[in-house]
């Protein structure tokens, strides 16, 4: 009272407890959209008046019930007011990924989102890739050739075709490649074809993944020639009289018979001969199966 002073209590010591009565405070989760095939993270913003010890997120994926769990570590800011972290590995196909964060201050915890649980796609965003493609400029008729295509995809690629096109545009042939090496994420598609006319072909090709559709080129058309770029070939060539005689005598005609084949047909055969060291020649008739003769 200014003379005198009083103590309280008179012996020992008042303790009062400092108490961590308040829970972290989660805020800002950021997450997607992801592409599958690529690693991605989830963030979170994380305050607490004492400071934050840890964070771990919970997770499942879309069709299994079993929990996953990622540890969270601070990237940006203090254990008072921090970005917090979990990195998640690619994942190689489409899924929804179910997941809650929890925090905690070493005494109070927090589990984020408060009554539900968050939400996260996994989708196929990326179309698929056509890396290089080889086909000849031109083919021989009847004779099969290839076209081949490599192709890559973040998921898989479900389809690839050779579409043809006619001069007019009026008409549409989808001629399905297979896969032929590889992997449907990245394999080499190859289709396998043969004309039986002479002429030019057009067409593109279409790739899909079951999301994104990829035409190539993406705008006119490839072409390619069709030729007959193989000779006849003589299978067998004779030469009789035209009385079956021999030996063979003045006066008589001289009847050649040739075997011929061709990838196409043969259009015309000529005999070329020497007679008394003059060369001359004389058209062959087609007289059927494949046989030429000509009289001489």
């Amino acid at each position: 009272d200014g003379r005198n002073a009083a103590r309280f209590p008179q012996t020992g010591n008042i303790t009062v407890s400092v108490l961590d009565a308040g829970t972290p405070l989660i805020t800002s989760v950021h997450s997607g959209p992801v592409d599958v095939g690529s690693a991605f993270n989830i963030t979170a913003v994380i305050a607490d008046d004492v400071g934050v010890s840890s964070a771990t997120l919970y997770y499942n994926l879309s069709g299994s019930s079993e929990i996953h769990t990622l540890p969270m570590s601070i990237i940006l800011g203090d254990a008072r007011n921090g970005t917090w972290v979990a990195s998640f590995p690619a994942q190689s196909s489409p899924v929804i990924v179910w997941y809650r964060i929890n925090a905690t201050d070493g005494v109070n915890n927090i589990t984020y989102p408060y009554a539900s649980i968050e939400r996260l796609e996994i989708l196929d965003l990326s179309p698929p890739q056509i890396i290089s493609l080889a086909l000849p400029t031109s083919a021989n008729i009847s004779s099969p050739f290839s076209l081949s295509l490599t192709l890559a995809d973040n998921y898989m690629i479900s389809s690839a075709t050779m579409v043809e096109v006619s001069d007019n545009s009026t008409w549409f042939i989808r001629h399905p490649m297979h896969l032929e090496d590889g992997n449907a994420s990245c394999g080499r598609w190859n289709l396998s074809l043969s004309y039986n006319y002479i002429g030019r072909i057009r067409f593109f090709f279409e790739v899909s993944d079951g999301e994104h559709t990829v035409r190539y080129p993406e705008t006119g058309y490839l072409s390619l020639d069709i030729l007959d770029n193989i000779p006849p070939v003589v299978l067998d060539l004779k030469a009789r009289p035209s009385s079956h005689h021999l030996p063979a005598v003045v006066g008589d005609r001289l009847v050649v018979e040739a075997y011929l084949t061709d990838n196409v047909e043969v259009k015309n055969a000529t005999l070329y001969y020497l007679f008394n060291g003059r060369l001359q020649n004389v058209s062959m008739i087609y007289v059927g199966s494949n046989v030429f003769y000509a009289l001489s």
